[in-house]
């Protein structure tokens, strides 16, 4: 039986499961319907070329690991027609949470009047966002060739997973200073939430949502030509229209300061900005601009982009990696996971931008989706992440929760009022 090394953001994610449900979803719309027994095939191929997807997470007091299993692709990736209303079954899908002791991805086609949608669920534990959309595209690409004559056998990286990778650029003065970086760079003091209606343990029988917000393509690229214009990135921006809607939705004490935590690719270090092997190699950095947030959108964006130029500046996103390792690494597995859940601060708040997505890297034979939208871990209260990724020049902002329907409708409140921002500054009103 074929065994996989269980690296250090795997164990990491799984002591994050008493915050989330450690799921990555993507949500793809199509305008025809797909070639459902490819299909199958397709992600019975990619399941070949990455192991540890068909693999169970095992683990015990001294370890952890992934451990090979038989792998059914009909339990795996089914396919439902629907009379009416595709969007509740995508949804019912989308919110479940795989058993990381069997299956490390799902699918499902909700087939409605000739249309397919295509929910894809792939565990938080083997991979992040940047190698979900590769794994996408392989799925995609696999599909390509059977429906051409091939066997969809399509080349994929099959290197290591270990997080250490990231420093192979470094030279040895570089690497003996990043492992003294043994703290997060900048930390959030006042503990400020997301308004949820009730405490965390009234949420146990509630089912989860996702909520979703679109920026037209017309909104987003008036916002990007002044984004180039005025030296601001796209990251800038959001966190900007995040800091100002969850003061207004949240009623933050003028006393208090927030600290918005945000998602960081690591592979930034490496040569070719990829991993060898498909898994996760994500941290963060904290952005803090003080209690004063400034009067409109543009006095905000300037403070977020002097704090996150600051930021960028001192090895972002590897501050606190050195006591991971040694917590994953030294000690038994048990003691490792507790010490990490003990003392490892979970962001109440947080942003992960999960990127561009290319319409060639989700081109089933000649059909890319009219629409799509991946959006990571759906919070336990009291956590809350802001997700977004960009697709024909739309961007999809999404909150994933558990929670009443009043929450529903504060989510919703907050993902408005972030678009509101977002546009007053594509048009530059203040």
């Amino acid at each position: 039986m074929q065994h996989y090394k269980a690296e250090m953001w795997d164990k990491m994610q799984h002591t994050m499961e008493k915050y989330n449900d450690h799921m990555i979803h993507c949500y793809l719309e199509f305008e025809t319907e797909l070639d459902f027994e490819a299909l199958k095939k397709a992600f019975f191929n990619a399941v070949l070329k990455i192991p540890v997807l068909r693999s169970r997470y095992e683990w015990n007091f001294f370890r952890a690991r992934w451990t090979q299993r038989y792998f059914n692709i009909k339990d795996c990736v089914k396919l439902l027609e629907v009379k009416s209303n595709p969007e509740r079954p995508c949804q019912e899908f989308l919110t479940q949470k795989l058993d990381e002791r069997k299956e490390q991805i799902k699918a499902l086609v909700v087939r409605h009047k000739g249309k397919d949608t295509l929910n894809i669920l792939i565990n938080h534990m083997v991979m992040d966002g940047a190698d979900a959309k590769l794994t996408v595209k392989l799925i995609a690409d696999s599909y390509t060739d059977i429906l051409n004559g091939g066997s969809g056998d399509i080349p994929f990286k099959n290197g290591i997973r270990d997080d250490r990778q990231i420093f192979s650029a470094f030279d040895k003065k570089e690497k003996k200073r990043v492992q003294k970086l043994i703290s997060y760079s900048k930390k959030s003091k006042d503990k400020i939430c997301f308004p949820f209606e009730k405490p965390f343990e009234t949420y146990q029988n509630l089912k989860p949502f996702i909520k979703k917000m679109i920026i037209s393509e017309e909104d987003f690229l008036r916002a990007k030509k002044r984004l180039k214009e005025l030296n601001y990135t796209v990251n800038d921006l959001v966190v900007a229209c995040f800091y100002r809607a969850i003061h207004a939705v949240a009623d933050i004490p003028p006393n208090k300061a927030l600290g918005v935590p945000c998602m960081v690719d690591l592979r930034r270090y490496m040569p070719n900005k990829e991993s060898l092997g498909a898994t996760n190699l994500t941290s963060m950095i904290v952005c803090n601009i003080g209690k004063d947030i400034g009067g409109d959108i543009f006095e905000t964006i300037e403070k977020v982009k002097e704090d996150m130029d600051g930021l960028k500046s001192n090895y972002p996103g590897l501050h606190g990696l050195p006591l991971l390792r040694f917590a994953f690494s030294f000690m038994p597995y048990a003691v490792g996971k507790f010490l990490v859940g003990t003392f490892f601060k979970n962001p109440l708040l947080g942003i992960s931008n999960i990127g561009l997505i290319k319409e060639s890297c989700v081109n089933f034979n000649g059909h890319s989706p009219t629409y799509l939208y991946y959006t990571g871990s759906i919070k336990y209260p009291p956590y809350y992440q802001l997700a977004l990724t960009t697709y024909k020049n739309q961007i999809t902002f999404t909150t994933a929760l558990y929670g009443t329907d009043k929450d529903r409708k504060t989510a919703k409140e907050l993902l408005e009022k972030i678009k509101s921002e977002f546009i007053k500054f594509s048009k530059g009103v203040k």
